[in-house]
C-alpha cells in the first residue's frame, strides 16, 4: 500500500495517488467504520465528457458521470459497466482511474467511489 492510501483502499492498477486532503495530525488518517461502495463512469470523446443529469439520490438535478451502487456479488468494475448500459444506453472499454472516499453531512458512513474513465464507446447515448 502507497503510504499516501488510507487504510482500508484498495488501488487497482500501477496508480500513484494524490493527496488532496489529510486529516489528523502529522498525515494521520481517520479510518471509516463503515464505506458504502459506489461507481462513476465518465466516457471522454476529445474535449468533450458524457454526462448525464441525476434524477434522484445523491447529487439530484447535477450533471455527472453515469454509476450507483455496487450489487452484491459484483465487482466495481462490471458495476460501472452495468451502470452505463442501464443509464447510458452504452457500452465502453472502462479502465480503472482513481477513488473517491468522502462524508456526506448526516450519514454515519463515506461513500467509497470508484472512478472511471473509457475514450471510446458503442452505442447511441439515451435519456
Amino acid at each position: 500500500m502507497h503510504s499516501d492510501t488510507p487504510p482500508g483502499i484498495l488501488l487497482e492498477g500501477d496508480l500513484h495517488p494524490k493527496v488532496f486532503a489529510q486529516g489528523g495530525s502529522e498525515h494521520e488518517w481517520r479510518t471509516f467504520e463503515r464505506r458504502r461502495l459506489y461507481t462513476n463512469a465518465f466516457v471522454i470523446s476529445g474535449n468533450k465528457v458524457l454526462l448525464g443529469m441525476k434524477k434522484r439520490g445523491f447529487g439530484v438535478g447535477l450533471y455527472n458521470g453515469f454509476g450507483g451502487k455496487v450489487d452484491p456479488g459484483e465487482t466495481p468494475a462490471q458495476a460501472a459497466a452495468r451502470e452505463l448500459q442501464e443509464e447510458a444506453g452504452i457500452d465502453a472499454p472502462l479502465e480503472y482511474a482513481g477513488n473517491l472516499l468522502f462524508l456526506d453531512e448526516g450519514t454515519d458512513w463515506a461513500f467509497d467511489v470508484k472512478i472511471y474513465s473509457a475514450r471510446e464507446h458503442s452505442g447511441t447515448p439515451i435519456e
